[in-house]
């Protein structure tokens, strides 16, 4: 069994301030996944692999920082689609335990519909 391939089942959740501490235990559902999409490099003569991860959620408020698991994920790029506009994104693995992540956005992700997009690579 590949390791690290759990660390792409990325759960989602969000709080509506930033400087809130990281949710511990179940993550609040207040941004709810509807569809995930995967698309992974494998090369087993390799220590890690690559991904990209599309997301689509429904965001219950409006809000700018989206609370996610995602274990040992190295981010390189991180957007979230929302209301026809593509928002630039920060990702951080906060609580290494864990792996609970947070993502900032640079504007606000307005309720409704929304897509996060990852590229990320991760060690097996």
């Amino acid at each position: 069994m590949i390791r690290g391939l759990p660390a792409i089942a990325l759960l989602i959740a969000c709080v509506s301030h930033a400087n809130e501490a990281p949710p511990a235990g179940q993550l609040p559902d207040t941004v709810i996944p509807t569809r995930y999409y995967l698309s992974l490099t494998i090369d087993p003569r390799k220590a890690n692999f690559s991904g990209r991860t599309e997301i689509e959620v429904t965001v219950r408020a409006p809000l700018r920082t989206i609370w996610l698991h995602g274990l040992g994920l190295h981010v390189s790029r991180v957007t979230v689609t929302s209301d026809g506009k593509t928002i630039a994104a920060r990702y951080r693995e906060v609580d290494h335990d864990s792996g609970v992540a947070r993502l900032d956005t640079e504007a606000p992700i307005a309720a409704g519909a929304a897509v996060l997009r990852l590229r990320y690579t991760a060690s097996f």
